[in-house]
């Protein structure tokens, strides 16, 4: 991103842009066949790994360019496409939905009482039961209610579940 606007919408607009190197996590690399000109990959990596970017750098360093003429998103945390639903099964009410809880299992945990839940549905931040790295999940009842982002000795509400 460059100053907060999509780099690929600045440049689709004629605009120069320039965008520093980020360090990124690539965590595994497989070649896949081969078809012409066309190389198939496959790719396992971190948050903020864009990979356009990706293949053009490998493309560069091989000498010979690359793009993209094809990406498919196979998981995203432990969610993959192979668990995926489609639109009608739902729609039919043949599809179970995970709980939501599920999206955020990676993230710390805190369960809060009924007080708690009232004050973070007016995004007023709590005192912290515990010090975190980062994000916390705020449940009561065993339901998501907010994830919060920890500030000094506090949580601060980001989203709120909780209506």
């Amino acid at each position: 991103r460059a100053g907060g606007e999509g780099a690929h919408r600045l440049g689709r607009g004629g605009e120069p842009v320039g965008l520093a190197p980020q360090r990124v996590g690539v965590r595994c690399y497989k070649s896949g066949a081969r078809d012409g000109g066309d190389s198939h990959f496959r790719a396992a990596v971190g948050s903020g790994t864009y990979i356009r970017s990706l293949a053009r750098e490998l493309g560069e360093a091989l000498g010979c360019g690359a793009h993209l003429t094809a990406l498919r998103r196979l998981a995203v945390g432990a969610f993959t496409v192979e668990e995926a639903i489609s639109l009608d099964a739902l729609r039919a009410g043949a599809a179970a939905v995970r709980p939501l809880l599920a999206a955020v299992a990676h993230l710390a945990r805190a369960d809060i009482d009924a007080t708690a839940v009232d004050r973070v549905r007016r995004g007023q931040a709590l005192e912290a039961a515990f010090a975190a790295a980062g994000p916390v999940a705020l449940t009561h009842g065993g339901e998501l209610v907010a994830i919060a982002r920890p500030h000094e000795s506090r949580w601060q509400p980001e989203v709120v579940l909780a209506s």
